[in-house]
């Protein structure tokens, strides 16, 4: 899962690399597919576990999933900025570590 926080809200998505996930030729972001999931208020009753914890709730078929969360202080507009910006971090930490 993706966690994308901004201000009090966190917007989560699912994420899915296809094998294999350095294809020649093509960038992080066309290679890292997402889907957006729920918005959750974020603060001191509802924390980064707990919305892990409902993610795995809701959707059974992944048991423990990995979840990167990435939080911003200055306001992004999500869709144009932020979530390329998450999607090619994600790319490069998934790619280093199966190298």
């Amino acid at each position: 899962y993706l966690i994308l926080h901004q201000g009090k809200m966190a917007r989560a998505y699912t994420y899915v690399l296809p094998l294999p996930a350095k294809a020649a030729g093509t960038q992080a972001h066309h290679v890292l597919r997402t889907r957006f999931i729920a918005d959750y208020a974020i603060g001191i009753s509802s924390t980064y576990e707990q919305v892990k914890a409902d993610l795995v709730r809701g959707n059974a078929y992944l048991p423990n999933p990995a979840v990167f969360a990435f939080s911003s202080d200055v306001t992004l507009p999500t869709i144009e900025t932020f979530l390329p910006l998450a999607k090619q971090l994600v790319f490069q930490v998934v790619c280093a570590r199966s190298a």
